[in-house]
């Protein structure tokens, strides 16, 4: 029998915090076990019980969201973290990409976006809702297409379906999502995904999405 997925939910506010176990608690495959108030109690949780996922607020008393994450970061443990805020800025939202966030998404998404990105981040697989992913691609800093000259030497090196599927990855689409339009196996987009990895130079699957966005690519 599959497991489910062990959540853990982080915010200071004990009404968001219950209205988000309210949510989840009907969606199949995923257990909400535990419900902190804070960075501090989120740290303290996770070394007592096996989490699989952190829903974490970034506004916080005591220790931020980030904070926090740098924490669980130097704990070593395999829990995946999935930055759910109001904020919707785009620095913001970098700063966590560079720390090692594994997901991100706002309160304002739906409750069934929330549980499929819960689902893809427990697979390992990066997972930025549209909104979000919106947000780090509407001001980058530059736009640059297959035909610019003046696009990064090191992409010259990735084939014309390997950067078509890179500019997919910088708008927050996932393996399953990227093989349904290119209509192709998962199996397959994985393969090209480590291999523009590899040419990249790149060994952390978020920060090949911020690639992406810093780039612009389309």
């Amino acid at each position: 029998m599959k497991k489910n997925i062990q959540v853990l939910i982080v915010d200071d506010t004990r009404l968001v915090n219950e209205g988000i176990n309210s949510l989840l608690s009907d969606k199949d495959g995923i257990e909400v076990i535990g419900n902190v108030l804070s960075g501090l109690e989120c740290i303290d949780f996770i070394q007592k019980h096996s989490v699989d996922v952190v829903l974490l607020d970034h506004q916080m008393p005591e220790m931020s969201g980030l904070e926090t994450l740098q924490k669980i970061n130097e704990l070593g443990s395999n829990v995946k973290v999935v930055l759910l805020t109001l904020f919707n800025e785009q620095n913001l939202l970098k700063a966590y990409m560079d720390v090692g966030i594994q997901g991100c998404m706002l309160k304002q998404d739906s409750p069934s976006e929330l549980a499929f990105g819960i689902q893809m981040v427990a697979q390992g697989e990066p997972y930025f809702s549209s909104s979000v992913a919106k947000v780090l691609a509407g001001r980058a800093s530059r736009t640059v297409k297959p035909s610019n000259a003046g696009r990064p030497v090191d992409v010259d090196r990735l084939t014309k379906a390997e950067w078509q599927i890179l500019a997919l990855i910088g708008e927050g689409m996932s393996v399953e999502e990227i093989s349904k339009i290119r209509h192709t196996s998962a199996k397959t987009v994985s393969r090209q995904k480590q291999s523009i990895m590899d040419k990249l130079n790149i060994h952390k699957e978020t920060k090949l999405m911020r690639y992406a966005i810093n780039h612009g690519i389309e």
